[in-house]
């Protein structure tokens, strides 16, 4: 598999084609499940060095079939990701409760909407959000539970965590192999429309919810 280079820097884009994926199927499958809540403003190809995108597809030999998922996370993280540098951990704007575990959450690929919700959950009407299309090396997963402070996997047998095995929503990959298990596609910019719903920050909810407890 070839790569398109850039520049004299050793900065390449990153290798295609995976399957079907292009910016053409990228904007389709982010347009199929917003149902109008979400107006893209862009959509670009990511930039690696050489060398990380030869160290993702050493991890996936003998590791089972690719994945695809999307990478939510205020808008910086993104844009620095997308740009070559290191994926931050989002878990923290889910929230403990919510969080499967102390890794990076990847929504998976039907089901870019989770992945948004990070996206815009420190974002203003005025910003442009952003969101990774990814492709994963998940190798074989272990369920892990809502709320589980786990940052690590639990066996040499788990290459990643899930949130289930039938119809899940979350792929979790672990910080310290982020940066072989995962390799950044396309960025998507978009904003949210006036259809869009948008749903408070975990430490938003939490204020609301000790308000409620103090006036009753």
């Amino acid at each position: 598999m070839g790569f398109d280079c850039v520049d004299n820097d050793s900065w390449i884009f990153s290798p295609a084609p995976w399957g079907d994926v292009d910016e053409a199927s990228v904007r389709k499958a982010f347009d199929g499940t917003s149902d109008g809540r979400l107006s893209i403003t862009a959509v670009r190809r990511c930039y690696h060095r050489d060398a990380r995108a030869v160290r993702f597809l050493d991890s996936t030999k003998g590791r089972g079939a690719w994945a695809f998922g999307w990478y939510g996370a205020a808008a910086h993280h993104v844009q620095v990701a997308a740009d070559g540098g290191d994926l931050t951990v989002n878990w923290p704007l889910l929230g403990a409760v919510r969080a499967h575990g102390r890794g990076i959450h990847l929504s998976v690929q039907g089901k870019p909407m989770p992945s948004v919700e990070l996206s815009v959950a420190s974002m203003n009407d005025q910003q442009t959000a952003h969101l990774l299309f990814c492709v994963l090396s998940p190798g074989f997963p272990e369920i892990i539970d809502a709320g589980s402070p786990q940052s690590q996997a639990s066996s040499p047998l788990f290459r990643s965590g899930t949130d289930a095995m039938e119809n899940p929503t979350w792929h979790v990959i672990w910080e310290s192999s982020a940066g072989t298990q995962i390799l950044p596609l396309y960025m998507v910019s978009f904003r949210p429309t006036q259809r869009y719903k948008r749903t408070g920050s975990p430490h938003e909810e939490a204020s609301i919810q000790k308000k409620v407890r103090l006036s009753v």
